[in-house]
């Protein structure tokens, strides 16, 4: 009889352990899907975020401090940073999440250190003669639209594709021209690091410049063994983050090539 009063006890406790590792399974997945949902909506804000403060920084350029617009346009680059800082919230919400982290790069940390200190744009950027063509690609029409009008603002030639394999194809065409790709990572046809694969085949030494929404930790040391990535963007890309971006890769170029 006692035999059999222990034998249910412990069957009980092994039901009541069962359970219980259950209920934290299913508390664990739930948690990695809340995570990755505020990834993705952390990616889809970021990149909403890069037109409104692209062209607010745009406008205060053609503007005087003492204009009224102008300090309008500030106000706006301001709330911009603020919003990108909640969106960095969502980020952290969803790396605590992740079951498997990767290591912080050197420049992420830099980005982000810069993130509430840049909120006015640069000065315009000339670019010396010589240095050919930018393609910028992302899926994204008003991202590419703001990205386009920044290079353009300061003094590059860009061509901006929405289609990644167009990308490729027109590339292939002429790949003397383009001295440079800026590139989204996350696009429907092929990822931004596939692209570049792609454009390495052709012209292994073109530079590429990656932009990302997700804020992932990305070691930059990683890509460049591996996928030939130069610099990376985190959006909202700032007008100060793209010029300084282009002008040390370019003028690095056309320094080996004297």
């Amino acid at each position: 009889m006692t035999g059999n009063v222990v034998d249910i006890t412990e069957r009980k406790h092994a039901e009541e352990k069962k359970q219980q590792l259950e209920l934290h399974l299913r508390k664990s997945r739930c948690l990695e899907t809340i995570g990755t949902l505020a990834g993705g909506i952390a990616h889809d804000l970021n990149n909403i975020l890069t037109p409104i403060l692209g062209y607010a920084e745009l406008g205060m350029l053609e503007l005087t401090e003492k204009e009224t617009l102008h300090e309008y346009f500030n106000e706006i680059s301001q709330s911009v940073v603020r919003a990108q800082n909640l969106v960095s919230q969502l980020l952290l919400f969803s790396k605590s999440q992740e079951s498997t982290p990767t290591p912080v790069g050197v420049q992420d940390v830099h980005a982000e250190a810069l993130n509430d200190h840049i909120v006015k744009p640069p000065v315009k950027v000339t670019p010396g003669k010589g240095h050919g063509c930018i393609l910028l690609v992302d899926d994204d029409p008003a991202l590419l639209r703001v990205v386009t009008k920044m290079i353009t603002q300061i003094g590059f030639t860009v061509q901006a594709i929405n289609y990644p394999l167009q990308a490729v194809e027109l590339f292939r065409q002429n790949p003397e021209k383009f001295n440079l790709l800026i590139t989204d990572l996350i696009m429907p046809e092929m990822t931004g690091l596939v692209l570049a694969e792609e454009l390495h085949k052709t012209k292994s030494q073109i530079p590429v410049i990656l932009m990302t929404g997700y804020g992932k930790d990305i070691e930059l040391s990683m890509l460049a063994s591996r996928y030939g990535i130069s610099q990376f963007l985190k959006k909202p890309v700032k007008l100060t983050e793209v010029a300084l971006a282009i002008n040390e890769l370019l003028t690095s170029q056309h320094q080996q090539h004297k």
